[in-house]
């Protein structure tokens, strides 16, 4: 067995405890209308439809009230695992993992004594949590821009200017997410 060195454990220790608190619970309540019910419903009539560009909330009614990502998110798990509640939410417990986990990245440019610090904190945060177990693009629209924010740091901190690029990926992730909020981290850039 090899050792972790002491300095991984508390990450490992977040990410299982961020792993128990996503998972507890998920697929154990039926969607909530009116939101999950939507995302849902315009993920199915895309795997009906075999349409991924054009977002039908019903077979002849376009919805493009929401940009794609969430949609498609939803149609790749529903289509791998099958139709259940579980599945719906899936993609919301990678991105809050997601978020988790590059918080562990970078916490030590902003928590060097206790790099861990703010992964455990959004992991644990109620809000957080919620948002994870409700299908909606707010945990996917935290992921890209924690991933824009996170290759922002590793490019200028860790002096890797390649990361830029990848900063700007994540921005145009973020748009493909919610839209124009998910372009107001460039406030800070």
């Amino acid at each position: 067995m090899v050792a972790v060195p002491p300095n991984r454990r508390p990450a490992a220790w977040v990410m299982l405890l961020a792993t128990l608190l996503v998972l507890a619970f998920q697929g154990t309540r039926g969607l909530w209308d009116p939101d999950e019910g939507r995302f849902t419903n315009v993920a199915l009539e895309m795997i009906h439809l075999g349409d991924y560009v054009n977002l039908h909330r019903y077979g002849d009614s376009f919805h493009f009230t929401k940009p794609p990502v969430t949609y498609w998110a939803i149609a790749g798990s529903v289509s791998v695992f099958g139709w259940n509640e579980w599945a719906a939410r899936l993609p919301n417990v990678f991105a809050f993992l997601g978020v988790v986990a590059l918080l562990l990245r970078i916490g030590r440019h902003f928590a060097p004594r206790r790099p861990w610090l703010p992964a455990l904190i959004y992991a644990t945060w109620p809000l957080t949590l919620l948002a994870a177990h409700l299908i909606t693009t707010d945990t996917p629209l935290a992921f890209a821009t924690t991933l824009a924010l996170a290759c922002y740091v590793i490019a200028r901190f860790e002096h890797r200017p390649q990361y830029i690029l990848g900063m700007w990926a994540a921005f145009g992730l973020a748009f493909m997410t919610k839209g124009p909020p998910g372009l107001l981290g460039l406030v800070a850039v």
